[in-house]
């Protein structure tokens, strides 16, 4: 019958635009996931990534600037390469030797040195310390939020983040 002939017709539309609709979509995810692969050299060494499925969440957010995340621990190197663009910047406090913010911490531009109470938040890089003390803060500031997809080398869970180094411990990791 002629209505039955439209039917399979209309039929075999729909099933076409549904299976177009599911291809163009699977290449979207597929184009999100590709671009969400960074460029860093080492970031195909940094298994623990792939454990935690970071490259698919990579696809739907790379982290968030407006996000804070404080590191206490032995001071991260905010001028490292990876490291620089990520590092929280306090908004009411100016390098000009007063406490603008009122908080009792004068200049904390970048965070605050707990151990010799003093502005800059990095390491000591003249006091006694061993390698991994003395180079923890920075590598968990790394893991935390290492700029993705700038060519140098890690990535960071949150490629974009605001990390604010706070030096309790000195550079063998005591208080």
């Amino acid at each position: 019958c002629f209505w039955s002939k439209i039917f399979k017709i209309q039929n075999f539309k729909w099933l076409i635009s549904i299976t177009l609709v599911f291809v163009l979509n699977i290449q979207t995810v597929w184009a999100a996931f590709i671009s969400s692969i960074p460029n860093d050299p080492n970031f195909l060494d940094q298994s623990y990534l792939k454990q935690i499925h970071a490259p698919e969440a990579w696809a739907s957010t790379k982290g968030n600037k407006r996000v804070v995340v404080a590191v206490v621990d032995s001071g991260v190197e905010f001028s490292h390469p990876d490291l620089q663009e990520n590092i929280w910047t306090n908004p009411a406090e100016t390098l000009d030797s007063i406490d603008n913010d009122g908080n009792g911490l004068v200049d904390d531009i970048h965070g605050w040195d707990f151990v010799e109470n003093k502005s800059n938040p990095g390491p000591d890089f003249q006091a006694v310390k061993n390698d991994l003390g003395f180079h923890h803060g920075t590598i968990i500031a790394g893991i935390i939020g290492a700029v993705g997809n700038n060519g140098t080398a890690g990535v960071g869970v949150n490629w974009q983040v605001s990390i604010m180094p706070l030096r309790a411990l000195n550079g063998v990791g005591d208080s």
